[in-house]
């Protein structure tokens, strides 16, 4: 489901740290990544884009050290795990009811709320918390895509909208909006066997960092303590004994929602 292109260590470059060149763990991991949807891959950069920008050749999805994206979907994993009761699930399970959502709460903004820090507190760590903990950040790109992850029962729903066009009035994304939908057994066990495939190319990597002579300024020793952590984060996922977020207080989002219906 997550796939990834590791670089070769020669096509990496090097970070600029106190005036010298270097390679960390994080840097290392630099790669193309994206998510394929039974055959629909996302993010996937819009071909007339590359075209414009003169880069016909390259690989078209996320150029960035997939640590970024292990790290985002680790802090989103525990509220996933938590299913969404139905009916509160009623109100997101389609792009065009997130988005409908999301503008309710704008609204709730510009004509409900009094400016107070405690108003705002107390109503919107309600309303929104919940939904946007399962929402995987893509802010570090341009035009970042959202893509928002949400288990109901025992399935688990992917919603995206990667709608941003450039200057030139192009389309960054190829698939501009979609949904999927699989079982939430399925989605972590596809997860980990991504993680654990990149943790052996990763070793592999590093391997290289100790035989070949690159030039640059590079610890082996904090190479390997950051890959140990890693794959401790991924056998801790696998058995179960990550730490999980508090359940939320369905009780109380649903009261929220009820509060801005004249909004949606």
């Amino acid at each position: 489901m997550l796939k990834f292109i590791l670089k070769n260590i020669e096509d990496i470059a090097p970070w600029s740290y106190n005036g010298k060149s270097t390679l960390s763990w994080f840097a290392l991991t630099d790669s193309y990544y994206w998510f394929d949807f039974a055959g629909v891959q996302f993010p996937q950069y819009n071909e007339e884009l590359l075209k414009n920008h003169n880069k016909d050749k390259i690989v078209p999805f996320i150029d960035y050290p997939f640590a970024r994206i292990f790290s985002d979907i680790c802090d989103i994993l525990p509220y996933i795990a938590f299913p969404v009761p139905d009916e509160v699930f009623e109100y997101v399970n389609s792009i065009e009811k997130i988005e409908d959502y999301r503008k309710s709460l704008q609204q709730w903004l510009m004509n409900t709320w009094d400016e107070s820090d405690e108003q705002y507190d107390l109503f919107m760590e309600s309303a929104q918390g919940w939904l946007f903990s399962r929402k995987l950040d893509f802010g570090y790109l341009v035009g970042g895509p959202d893509l928002f992850i949400i288990r109901n029962k025992n399935e688990i729903h992917f919603y995206w909208t990667a709608d941003f066009i450039d200057e030139n009035g192009i389309y960054f994304w190829n698939t501009k909006r979609g949904k999927y939908s699989c079982g939430y057994n399925e989605f972590v066990g596809e997860l980990l066997q991504c993680f654990r495939s990149f943790g052996y190319e990763m070793q592999k990597q590093i391997l290289q960092c100790a035989k070949k002579p690159l030039g640059v300024e590079i610890n082996l020793d904090q190479l390997q303590q950051n890959q140990i952590q890693y794959e401790d984060i991924i056998s801790s996922t696998e058995s179960g004994t990550i730490l999980l977020a508090d359940e939320p207080d369905w009780k109380n989002i649903l009261e929220k929602i009820e509060s801005i219906r004249n909004y949606i």
